[in-house]
Order: structure tokens, then C-alpha cells, then sequence
């Protein structure tokens, strides 16, 4: 039984590690994140938001079989309020039974509150996220780029 407990104990301690460094990359994600979010994906006006919180937030999305496909995840990048709670920026988790979130990302679970196998498979798609977000970021730019090109001319 001692063997057991000294087990589990290390256990423990090992994925308190490994979560600290997990939370460490997620808040250094989100402050990349957080200053350029709104100026790439802001969609609409603040009466536009007060309407569609979607304006606000950004599904997390994986390319499968050369397809966007949206996961459960999304990034709040701009604090938004409902009619009885709000959210912070950063990344949250729509539970199964969130009959709202299944339209718009509304009312997830914080990433930092997550625990187990749910919290594991986040930062995979984070992970995955990483090269699929830098090509958006360099297609915005680099169609700006050509926008300010022909202001130029």
C-alpha cells in the first residue's frame, strides 16, 4: 500500500509539473494573442458585439483532409459580457451540454480550469493550431501589403 501511495504522490508531482510548463505556453500564447487578435478577426462594431459575442471570440480549428474543421475551443480575445456572467479573454472549452456554444463560442470553461485528458487534448490543438494560425496572420498581411501597394500607385 506504501508503494502504492509513494506512486501516485510522484505521479502527482510530475503532472503538477508538466501542467505548470502547459500553463506557462498557454499565457504565453494568449499575450501574443491578445494585442493582434482583434485587429485580424474583429468583425464588427461595438453595437455588433452586443448582439453577436462571436465578434469577440475565435474558434480554434484544425485542417483535416485539406478542410478547416472547428473544434471546442475557442479564444476570447476581447472581455465580453452576458446578461449574468462574462469572460476574460483567453481560451475556454465548451462542455458537450452547452447548447449555446454549439452556435456561437459562449459560456466555455476556462482552459487554466480544466483538468485530466480534456486539458491534455487543448494544448494538443494548440500545438496544432501554432502553423495553421501563422499562415492566416501572413495571408492578412500580405494582403494588406498589396492593398497599400496600390494606394501607393
Amino acid at each position: 500500500m506504501k508503494e502504492l501511495q509513494e506512486r501516485i504522490e510522484k505521479m502527482l508531482e510530475g503532472e503538477k509539473k508538466r501542467r505548470g510548463v502547459a500553463l506557462r505556453f498557454v499565457e504565453g500564447f494568449e499575450e501574443i494573442l491578445e494585442p493582434i487578435a482583434c485587429e485580424i478577426w474583429n468583425t464588427g462594431t461595438k453595437e455588433d458585439k452586443e448582439i453577436e459575442p462571436n465578434n469577440t471570440a475565435l474558434w480554434v480549428w484544425r485542417m483535416k483532409d485539406q478542410k478547416k474543421r472547428l473544434t471546442d475551443l475557442y479564444y476570447r480575445y476581447e472581455r465580453w459580457y452576458g446578461k449574468y456572467d462574462e469572460e476574460s479573454p483567453g481560451f475556454y472549452l465548451v462542455g458537450k451540454y452547452n447548447e449555446a456554444a454549439q452556435v456561437i463560442p459562449i459560456w466555455g470553461e476556462a482552459l487554466e480550469n480544466i483538468k485530466g485528458k480534456d486539458f491534455w487534448y487543448c494544448i494538443q490543438l494548440l500545438i496544432e493550431w501554432i502553423p495553421e494560425l501563422t499562415k492566416l496572420i501572413d495571408k492578412k498581411d500580405n494582403s494588406r501589403n498589396e492593398l497599400v501597394k496600390l494606394l501607393a500607385k
